[in-house]
């Protein structure tokens, strides 16, 4: 059943929880889950033909969805979250991330703009090279030394 279907058969302009996240079963919420959708999809560096292709779904299911004519079902919401490696609460715009702060350099936050500015081809190249590195290097192995010696404690 689809979550919007749910919301017009059985609540009438109230709200619905449904894994703890409030959904509105107004049009007004319904575009900003779609708003939330898209911008996460952007920033997975999807488009919408690739996260229908992870989903199972049509490519016009994720246009859909992102021009608030529609919801994604349950199980769909539940994949979207894992894709974009975010809550549910968050999709639904109800949460948002906490923004961390990290102390960069000049130099760290330059090679993090030049790094966003690709596209997704060469990421995942260099994505590769620096885990090779880091497992070569022995980073990696120290890492799950320490993890395996904290769990033994």
């Amino acid at each position: 059943m689809k979550l919007l279907d749910f919301c017009n058969k059985n609540v009438y302009n109230t709200n619905i929880l449904i894994f703890g996240v409030e959904l509105m079963s107004d049009l007004s919420k319904k575009r900003t889950i779609g708003e939330n959708i898209k911008h996460f999809r952007v920033e997975s560096d999807l488009n919408q033909r690739e996260l229908a292709e992870k989903l199972n779904v049509k490519n016009s299911a994720v246009s859909n969805w992102e021009n608030g004519i529609s919801l994604p079902d349950i199980e769909t919401f539940i994949n979207l979250s894992n894709i974009f490696e975010t809550s549910l609460t968050e999709i639904c715009g109800l949460e948002k991330k906490k923004n961390v702060v990290y102390n960069l350099s000049a130099r760290e936050k330059k090679i993090i703009d030049m790094y966003r500015s690709l596209s997704k081809k060469p990421k995942e190249y260099i994505y590769v090279a620096l885990e090779a590195y880091y497992d070569l290097s022995g980073k990696n192995e120290k890492e799950n030394q320490k993890k395996l010696s904290a769990d033994g404690d």
